[in-house]
This record gives structure tokens, sequence and C-alpha cells, in this order.
């Protein structure tokens, strides 16, 4: 297919854009796809993707109601494959440092990453698996066994205090989940973070919504970008740190880290420069 490449070392497929590739490498393998990751998109264009997923889907698609951009697909165009909407809103979730545990079938899961957002996904990957005849009792010990992820909330010790890294590609539910995640410790919380790009007109609400919930958890912020400064110093006040030279971030987040206990703990939000990623070895 022109203009896709296949990967040898990572043995998949690599597509430039969204442009009906994917039901062009769905039709050539005749609905034998197994996984596909979508990445380095805009919103517009992950949501584009993954419709064009559900539509060349043949039988059924498994889509969480939980994700706005989800539901507006399921809810403004057609597919042939039998939608299945899932949502975790009525399952109970318990969130800790390192891990995640809900109940789903009347059986306990625990899950070896923590926050909500991937709770989701889980259960996701759960139903998928019982449409496979997978036995239910089965289940739990596979989920449990889920190697820590690399980038996504990864959890680490910067001297005494707790380092998250959330360095994969920011979206919006991703982003306010690890925010949440801070909830779970009770000292100091520092969020050092980026705006996030190609959300169009809902930009300034979602911003607006983050800094709502940093504000809520007392989080101290330091904000690497001029967007949206204003907005994050009118509901953030004081705790929101935003420097128009990269010395004088880099002296703020120093002083700010310096003296850090056990009890505190460090959210690295997005695809942070390499000078502020290097505060942390």
């Amino acid at each position: 297919i022109k203009g896709c490449s296949w990967s040898r070392s990572l043995k998949c497929w690599i597509v430039p854009d969204t442009k009906d590739y994917l039901k062009k490498l769905n039709k050539k393998f005749e609905n034998d796809l197994q996984f596909v990751s979508i990445n380095e998109l805009s919103q517009k264009n992950i949501q584009k993707a993954k419709f064009e997923l559900a539509e060349a889907s043949s039988e059924k698609v498994f889509f969480n109601t939980d994700n706005q951009l989800l539901k507006d697909i399921f809810e403004d165009q057609k597919i042939h494959a039998t939608p299945i909407p899932l949502s975790t809103k009525s399952i109970e979730i318990k969130e800790f440092s390192q891990k995640s545990e809900f109940n789903l079938y009347g059986q306990n899961f625990t899950l070896p990453w923590a926050g909500a957002f991937f709770v989701q996904n889980a259960v996701l990957a759960l139903e998928c698996a019982r449409e496979l005849d997978i036995k239910r009792e089965k289940l739990p010990p596979l989920l449990q066994i889920i190697p820590p992820l690399d980038r996504a909330l990864k959890i680490e010790k910067f001297k005494k205090t707790t380092l998250l890294k959330d360095l994969y590609s920011a979206n919006p539910d991703g982003v306010k989940t690890a925010i949440m995640h801070l909830k779970n410790f009770k000292g100091k919380k520092i969020f050092i973070g980026l705006p996030l790009l190609e959300l169009g007109k809902k930009s300034p609400q979602i911003h607006q919504e983050i800094f709502e919930l940093l504000n809520e958890i007392k989080a101290e912020i330091f904000w690497l970008k001029s967007d949206f400064k204003t907005l994050g110093e009118k509901i953030c006040d004081k705790n929101f740190h935003c420097y128009k030279k990269e010395k004088e971030t880099l002296h703020a987040i120093k002083k700010a880290i310096k003296n850090l206990s056990e009890k505190d703990v460090i959210l690295l939000e997005s695809k942070l420069p390499k000078k502020i990623l290097e505060l942390f070895k």
C-alpha cells in the first residue's frame, strides 16, 4: 500500500497519517489486523483514525463511553459492526501509589499500573478476552503479571521523594488521571508540565479543568510555556510559576525540589525538555 511501510524490528505497519490507510490495511489482510497503535497525531486525527478502525471492523467494536472523543464517534457516525459500549463509572476503583484495584464479574482484579485511566483500558481488554472465550477465573492472574509501564506514569525515586514520569504523548484524559493520582500522596505535590496541543476550540476548557484539578490538590506548578499562563495564574494563584527564560525555570525547580521528604511527590508530565529531565537523574 503506497504510503505505508513495514517495520521489521517493530513488526508493525507504520502509517504517516490517517487518510483511509487503516481501512486499506484491514481490507488487504481480510479483517485480520490484530494490533494497531495510534500515536503522534492531533486529537482530531486520533478521533478519525479510531473511527476508521471501528468502520473497518466486521463483527464487534468495544469502546469506552467515558472518553468523549469515542462517544462522539459512535453517536454521530455509523459502523457495520455491533458497537459495545463500556464504562468504568459504576466500578469502584481503589488507587494506590503503584497499583489499582477493582471488582468486575464478581472477581477482584489488581492492575500493576496506577491510575483509573488504565483501568478503563484494562476493562476493554478483559471484555475482549471474554469474547475470545477465556474463562473468567483465568483473567485476574493474567492482569496481575502485566509488566510495569515504561513511559506512562512510571514510578521512580528521586532521592527520598517519589517521582512520577508521565512522559508519553499527552492527552487530556491521561493528564487528568495523572494529576488525580497525586491525591494518593500525603505530602507536597509538584507538577512540571506543558500545554496540550491540537485540541482546537476545546483547548481553553480542557486547560481550565487541568488547572482546577491542580488547584484542588494545592500542587506547586511549573508551566514551561506561556500558553494559558494567564488562566493558570487566575486559577492557581501563587502556586503557578511560568518564567520567560529557561535559566529562571531551572533555578526555580532546583530550589523547589531541594529539600523534599518521603511523603512528597513530583509529577513530570508530557514530553519535557532534556534539561528539565536531567535535573532528576
